[in-house]
């Protein structure tokens, strides 16, 4: 699951790379966003490496909180759709994190619900990444079908 959210990322990236190239500037905070998502991921899977998973847990709503304040700051300067959805994507995450940390200061953790933690932490980042893509996204699917549709123009029709 760690590698196939890495190539995720990535792709996430690219898509709105190719956007911002294609359509200056109007895809730039997707791409920053995007850089924003690989950044965090690697650094949180560093951190579970480093100092294993309850331990790495305590930064990450740091790094979360961190990523709504860019996010908020960017949907201030340019609103769009697919920031608020981010940002309420990220308020619920940081919810789950102030859950979980609750449960595990009263000591009443179990496999259980540290697996409902993992679970909705995976949810919510794979909803980010597609909330982010979407934007490059469906501008790939506007550049091809206008592709399409000026290629079938072309195209003589009947018998001239």
């Amino acid at each position: 699951m760690m590698e196939a959210f890495g190539v995720a990322c990535l792709l996430t990236y690219a898509i709105n790379a190719w956007a911002a190239a294609h359509a200056k500037p109007r895809y730039a905070d997707a791409v920053g966003v995007s850089v924003l998502f690989c950044v965090s991921y690697a650094l949180s899977n560093l951190l579970v490496q480093l100092f294993g998973f309850p331990d790495a847990f305590m930064v990450w709503p740091v790094i979360d909180l961190a990523l709504l304040l860019m996010i908020a700051r960017a949907w201030y300067k340019s609103p769009t759709t697919w920031k608020v959805v981010l940002s309420v994507l990220l308020v619920g995450q940081l919810t789950a994190h102030v859950a979980f940390f609750y449960i595990l200061q009263t000591g009443q953790a179990t496999r259980g619900s540290v697996w409902t933690y993992a679970l909705i932490m995976n949810v919510t980042f794979g909803l980010q990444l597609l909330t982010v893509g979407s934007a490059g996204a469906s501008h790939a699917v506007g550049v091809i079908s206008r592709r399409l549709l000026d290629r079938r123009q072309l195209r003589p029709v009947g018998n001239v």
